[in-house]
């Protein structure tokens, strides 16, 4: 009996899509309205968000390590600081991706500096650069005159205002989620640096769809949709601020030059 429970596995997107469409198939009886609805559904968390994803994510291909000196710079990701577990696992599995796609290219880099960016969630509680760090230190090789820690930005455009207080414009190596990047090298582009993206923590692998993609609601492609939307509408906000900054720049020329 029990080898039978643990052989019939319901996937969750199948489950999910029982338990969203039944009650409302019971209510409506309307089968037109629901197959609309389930169709329309399945497009969107499925296809749709794959392919609108994957062209933020291909925005920039993987970073292999070369013998680059440049500082490398993680953004900062969640983390729960419970001291009851060991310091990886207080980082979330988005944090702890970067840290260690980080590590991977300064590791065979000829780069000085690993730049460790995290606020603390309250003033009693360590930051999660702090968390890091002690991360980095257990796995070792790395010694503390190569660690940088910045406690204090709570938000992308603050890290790199404080990246530029300590480095000007140095070029660095910006290692964060795929979906995430294009909008953060914006924000180093606004404040005049031109930095090597490094991405990580793909969402969806340069794989095929399967016939599943077409035929069943991915509701767990929900939060994806949710962090597409996010970039997407951030970055088309940059975007209008870079062209009046420009717009801007160009009207005190010419101004200047009367």
């Amino acid at each position: 009996m029990k080898k039978l429970i643990k052989s019939v596995r319901i996937d969750q997107d199948v489950l999910a899509s029982i338990l969203l469409f039944a009650p409302v198939a019971l209510v409506t009886q309307n089968v037109l309205l629901i197959s609309s609805l389930y169709l329309s559904l399945t497009l969107l968390l499925g296809p749709v968000t794959y392919y609108l994803v994957r062209t933020l994510e291909q925005k920039y291909p993987i970073l292999y390590p070369k013998a680059f000196p440049n500082p490398i710079l993680i953004l900062g990701g969640g983390y729960v600081p419970d001291y009851t577990f060991p310091s990886n696992q207080q980082l979330s599995l988005d944090a702890l991706g970067r840290l260690v796609e980080a590590l991977r290219l300064f590791r065979f880099s000829k780069s000085k500096y690993l730049i460790l960016s995290g606020p603390t969630l309250d003033q009693e509680l360590t930051s999660l650069s702090a968390i890091q760090s002690r991360v980095v230190f257990e796995m070792g090789g790395i010694r503390t005159e190569n660690i940088i820690m910045l406690h204090n930005p709570t938000s992308t455009e603050e890290e790199v205002l404080a990246y530029k207080r300590l480095f000007s414009f140095l070029v660095p190596v910006v290692v964060t989620k795929a979906i995430h990047l294009p909008r953060a090298v914006l924000y180093f582009k606004m404040h005049g640096i031109e930095p090597i993206p490094a991405p990580c923590n793909v969402i969806f692998e340069n794989k095929p769809l399967t016939p599943k993609d077409f035929l069943v609601p991915a509701i767990s492609n929900a939060s994806h949709l949710s962090a597409y939307l996010k970039e997407s509408i951030g970055i088309m906000c940059l975007k209008i601020l870079l062209m009046f900054a420009k717009s801007a720049a160009v009207g005190s020329v010419k101004h200047s030059a009367y």
